[in-house]
């Protein structure tokens, strides 16, 4: 008998050690919630002796400052556990042993049946997971700037399966081709190219493992209306295994009007009947068509950065000023008869038709 005491006050001894050389909060209360016993970790934290604490009811002892809403919660916690309930919640309070900055505690409460199968103690346990929680805050926080980031980003996005299914698009790639959120995610992306085997193409590098660099490509938008785009992807792969494309789609379709029209803007100019010359808003000559130089028999070569006042005779020079400020006001001038002069000094009766041209900006630039 003797022998068996020892043997159980050395198992005593042995949890003690191991409840107080926990870093967490750990109590043992009785089924109405009297504290029985807590580990050094709860008693460093509040200054108190066990003597002083022992059978008194575990909300009432000032471990945290807290609100009389946490010592009604912790009250129904304690019933909750007695009825045989696992409680665990996480609770924001306010520590001596942190300065009363604010902490966080991962609480639980764990009914301990006896023999009978009643519960004859309960558990509590707290553990400090306020640098875990401000980390995880940190996370979430920095995710949702990142999420918000690329939903506004001014290029359009979008991920695709290894079938082609769109499986996300960011607002961009929805306004670039008019299509609700539900109308394009959950679509096959061949649904919205005008050139099917350029889609296949491209997905059949993707899963090669290739990255696809400045693809042009036709979309299709919502009103029929075709939107040229500029496609750059890559494939996120693991363990071997194609998971989803990550693609930018560009919209180039005004770059693309721009090349196509040139060429065709250049033809007309050089082929009108008219005398067609551009200049900068100091007046300098920037082109000169055909009939320019047949009108007024100096080459493009003579004329283009020269003064558009080698035209104009001596007695009419202050025309072009006036002229000027009107273009700069975004206003035209029609049909306005006057006189200018050719090569060989002679003069000509003409009338000027004059219209402000405007960069891609809006600013007026000739």
């Amino acid at each position: 008998m003797v022998e068996r005491s020892a043997e159980v006050k050395e198992h005593e001894r042995r949890a003690a050690v191991i409840l107080d050389g926990t870093y967490q909060f750990v109590a043992l209360l009785n089924p109405n919630g009297d504290i029985l016993e807590v580990n050094r970790a709860a008693l460093e934290g509040v200054g108190y002796e066990i003597e002083e604490i022992r059978g008194k009811p575990f909300w009432t002892a000032r471990w945290w400052q807290v609100s009389r809403q946490m010592q009604d919660d912790l009250k129904a916690a304690i019933r909750r556990a007695a009825a045989g309930e696992f409680v665990r919640y996480e609770v924001d309070i306010y520590g001596e042993q942190s300065g009363l900055a604010p902490i966080t505690i991962d609480f639980s409460l764990q009914p301990i049946r006896g023999k009978s199968g009643e519960v004859e103690y309960l558990l509590p346990e707290g553990r400090n997971i306020t640098e875990r929680k401000r980390a995880e805050e940190k996370v979430q926080s920095s995710e949702a700037e990142l999420r918000d980031f690329v939903e506004n980003a001014n290029i359009g996005l979008h991920r695709v399966d290894a079938d082609g299914m769109i499986l996300w698009a960011n607002q961009r790639e929805l306004d670039l081709l008019g299509y609700a959120r539900e109308e394009y995610i959950g679509h096959p992306i061949a649904q919205f190219h005008v050139d099917p085997s350029v889609c296949e193409d491209i997905l059949t590098r993707l899963r090669r493992g290739e990255r696809v660099l400045d693809c042009e490509a036709r979309m299709r938008r919502k009103d029929g209306s075709i939107r040229h785009v500029l496609i750059n992807s890559s494939g996120l792969f693991e363990h071997g295994n194609f998971i989803h494309s990550r693609c930018f789609t560009q919209d180039i379709t005004e770059r693309k009007w721009a090349q196509g029209a040139t060429p065709l803007l250049t033809a007309i100019v050089d082929s009108s009947d008219d005398a067609i010359i551009s200049k900068d808003l100091d007046g300098t000559i920037t082109s000169w068509n055909k009939s320019a130089e047949r009108l007024f028999g100096y080459t493009a070569s003579e004329a283009v950065g020269r003064s558009i006042t080698m035209l104009i005779p001596p007695d009419r020079l202050d025309e072009e000023p006036k002229i000027i400020e009107r273009l700069r006001r975004g206003e035209r001038v029609d049909h306005f008869e006057t006189i200018r002069m050719r090569k060989d000094g002679s003069q000509l009766n003409i009338s000027l038709t004059i219209s402000p041209v405007k960069d891609a900006g809006g600013p007026i630039v000739g």
